[in-house]
């Protein structure tokens, strides 16, 4: 159920309104977590955390739960 709303909130261009969601800006990001998770990131599937990547404009939007 939370996917789903994030998914069709996501779709309509609402996500950004969210408490969870905080835009920022950069061209390299370190994602990390404890304990080690799976993440996929842009169609990537079976990466792991801790995560160094590079942002290539316009090309990756990220959605992670705010902490």
């Amino acid at each position: 159920a939370v996917l789903m709303r994030y998914f069709l909130r996501l779709w309509h261009g609402r996500h950004i309104a969210m408490a969870e969601v905080v835009p920022f800006r950069a061209k390299e990001i370190r994602v990390q977590t404890r304990p080690i998770k799976k993440i996929t990131v842009d169609g990537e599937v079976g990466l792991r955390t801790p995560a160094d990547l590079k942002i290539h404009p316009g090309v990756l939007a990220v959605l992670a739960p705010k902490l």
